[in-house]
């Protein structure tokens, strides 16, 4: 039975693919994804081919039935529907990404090239991959951006549609396309929501901070821990229960193992020169000890969850501060400077989620680009507690 546009509008995903077939092998494919795309099979030179014709409802089924009877002409005159009609295979959305992807990936970490292919076959492609460059809707576009919010993952969302609009913007370049329909989507995605952030130390905030710490008339150790923590902005437990064998002091690197880590994923952590003197300070302390922060009271066992916030209280920072609002700081700091990559800054807290890098995921990524984040972080840490310095030495000074 012929096909109708009440049918083809009316047709819900599946689990499975499958078909609405009109007469003379033209068929609806209504994917698991919900877009619907014209198919038509035929034969040429003995073999059995397909048509793509385009999308519904971008292309009706007025349409689509008339692209099937222009594929007939071609094929009584012995030429290839594929090539004479229908979607030029080389304007197909795939087709065009690849291109994208080619031309720009000399750019890229091979990692991270990897990373955003793997997001294009797998968030993208199955909504519009089959599309012609010239014919895909933003509905579409939205759609699939959509689908990626309805899963909490919002920053991804993001990311992907600069991926598809680097995608249009090659093929207007290219003179595939004359507009990038994922350029007025913008105002349309979701808001991230608010994170409910832990009390964090601001940069300006800082000076005051490291005076107080420096003279903190506590345990040592202690100061030592809380100040090492400021500089890596690693999360409590990852350096608390840090033994002396994660470290390379001559690769300058500590790799977290994937037990402590909360992605499950071995870490690597830059380590600054500030770090590094810590850490030297930290060893005279830890004598024979294994722990890099041993406790003094339960042999052998690290000092506690709470050892490093009491200190942050004893300096006036209840309520104000906590550990984990470091992170917190450096990713503000970092961020705000514009001098590094977000997927850096993002992958130095550890932050990747596992489904969006796969088996791609490499704790090395970005590490040098990293290394150089995590020196300038501390050495701008380190002027700002020489800052107070001099005001201090100022005041004494005039007094």
């Amino acid at each position: 039975m012929p096909l109708s546009d009440l049918k083809c509008r009316n047709a819900k995903p599946a689990p499975k693919d499958y078909k609405l077939t009109d007469a003379g092998r033209l068929y609806l494919l209504v994917r698991p994804n919900g877009s619907k795309l014209w198919r038509l099979n035929y034969q040429f030179s003995g073999k059995q081919k397909t048509l793509s014709i385009g999308a519904y409802p971008a292309v009706s089924l007025a349409e689509a039935r008339e692209a099937r009877e222009k594929a007939k002409e071609h094929l009584a005159f012995g030429r290839d529907p594929a090539l004479a009609g229908g979607d030029d295979p080389e304007r197909v959305f795939k087709a065009v990404a690849k291109k994208w992807w080619d031309a720009r990936k000399k750019r890229w970490d091979e990692t991270y090239a990897g990373i955003i292919w793997n997001r294009m076959e797998d968030r993208v492609f199955p909504f519009i991959g089959e599309m012609s460059v010239e014919r895909v809707p933003s509905s579409d576009v939205l759609k699939l951006l959509r689908t990626i919010e309805g899963e909490g993952k919002f920053d991804l969302a993001r990311r992907v549609r600069q991926y598809v609009s680097g995608v249009f913007r090659y093929a207007i370049a290219s003179e595939m396309a004359k507009v990038d329909p994922s350029a007025t989507l913008v105002d349309a995605m979701e808001a991230k929501p608010k994170t409910k952030h832990r009390p964090a130390i601001r940069e300006e905030d800082l000076p005051e901070f490291l005076k107080r710490l420096r003279n903190y008339d506590g345990d040592r150790q202690t100061a030592l821990a809380v100040e090492f923590v400021l500089h890596t902005a690693v999360r409590t437990k990852e350096f608390r229960f840090a033994t002396w064998s994660e470290f390379d002091m001559k690769r300058r690197l500590w790799r977290v193992p994937e037990e402590r880590m909360k992605m499950k994923k071995e870490h690597f952590v830059p380590l600054s020169d500030r770090a590094i003197q810590l850490l030297d300070e930290l060893r005279e302390i830890a004598g024979d000890s294994d722990l890099v922060v041993p406790s003094a009271i339960n042999d052998g066992q690290p000092i506690s969850s709470n050892t490093m916030l009491y200190c942050l209280y004893r300096l006036g920072y209840h309520k104000r501060a906590t550990v984990h609002g470091f992170r917190g700081t450096f990713s503000t700091i970092a961020n705000e400077s514009a001098l590094w990559r977000e997927d850096a800054i993002e992958m130095q807290l550890a932050h990747s989620e596992e489904d969006e890098v796969r088996d791609s995921y490499n704790a090395a990524l970005y590490l040098p680009e990293r290394t150089k984040m995590m020196a300038w972080y501390s050495d701008k840490i380190e002027s700002l507690s020489k800052k107070i310095d001099e005001r201090d030495r100022l005041l004494e000074g005039l007094l």
